[in-house]
């Protein structure tokens, strides 16, 4: 019994022991297979579907753009499907200088003079009809994935196909910032700005999800319809702390909007300068809970 004991001991070790850290620069070093910062890749999204469960990717200060629809496809029929599309199990750290050996490194001093951005500007620069359809896919993950330290920028999900990812659908006018869909994922240190949307969720959209995001920012993210910040559906639960919604709009629900029994768990949150031009300014929702939470100027229907 011991000698099973100490079999399986060992293996578990070695399991531990195989966890990677890899590394991505804006600009490819070295052999640039992503083993140190000397030989840093600068292909996020290959480097993220080379990662096993439980490995880390640290990136540097810089834009990045996606490379690949969620299918691995390099050169999808429609362009705009291309996304960062999240590995179970895998974290992902941004905001370093470049020369970090160790992840205290990366103070938050180094991650706001050292922006990572996740751009969906992927056509031509600055027009954003031709920019993807959702920055950042993550579907059927668990809690122990990550995004840590990243700006997620001009997501533009304004289309009308449905398309199946890992079995799931999601339509192209969901979740221009990130769509989660059963997932528990956990963000932080993020900002989602600028991301805009022709239904559900300008920032972020959530379904049949578990997600925990903290001290995030949702800034100038738009819908035509519901969640101009955050959109959430189908019982999801989604814990938001230490996290601010400014300036973000839509028809209902101008900073959040929750329906068909998600719940919204809001601790040390801040509400401002929201905007709908139906219901709900600040947070439109069937069931909400908050606690030490700030509604400030005008959280109005225009």
């Amino acid at each position: 019994m011991k000698k099973i004991f100490g079999c399986l001991a060992a293996v578990l070790l070695a399991a531990g022991c195989l966890a990677n850290t890899s590394y991505v620069a804006p600009v490819a070093a070295g052999n640039a297979d992503g083993s140190s910062w000397a030989n840093a890749s600068n292909d996020l999204q290959s480097i993220i579907d080379a990662t096993a469960y439980g490995d880390t990717v640290w990136v540097a200060a810089g834009t990045y753009l996606p490379t690949k629809d969620a299918n691995t496809n390099t050169a999808p029929t429609d362009p705009r499907e291309k996304t960062f599309h999240l590995k179970n199990g895998v974290k992902l750290f941004g905001g370093f200088l470049g020369n970090e050996s160790t992840l205290a490194q990366r103070t938050l001093s180094v991650m706001v003079n050292n922006p990572t951005i996740l751009s969906g500007d992927i056509g031509i620069a600055n027009d954003t009809a031709d920019n993807a359809y959702h920055v950042i896919l993550s579907i059927l993950d668990d809690s122990t994935t990550l995004i840590d330290g990243f700006t997620v920028t001009k997501g533009n999900a304004f289309g009308i196909q449905i398309t199946f990812y890992e079995t799931v659908p999601l339509s192209a006018a969901w979740g221009a910032g990130m769509a989660n869909l059963q997932t528990s994922t956990v963000i932080r240190h993020c900002i989602f700005t600028d991301n805009h949307c022709f239904a559900l969720g300008g920032g972020m959209f959530n379904s049949t999800s578990s997600v925990t995001v903290e001290n995030c920012v949702f800034d100038n993210n738009s819908t035509t319809d519901q969640g101009g910040g955050m959109n959430n559906e189908f019982a999801s639960v989604i814990r938001v702390s230490n996290s601010i919604f400014y300036k973000n709009s839509a028809t209902t629900g101008g900073g959040v909007c929750n329906e068909i029994n998600a719940v919204l768990i809001a601790t040390n949150c801040v509400f401002a300068l929201n905007q709908a031009s139906g219901s709900g300014g600040g947070i439109s929702s069937d069931s909400t809970l908050m606690q030490n939470c700030i509604d400030y100027g005008k959280q109005q229907s225009i």
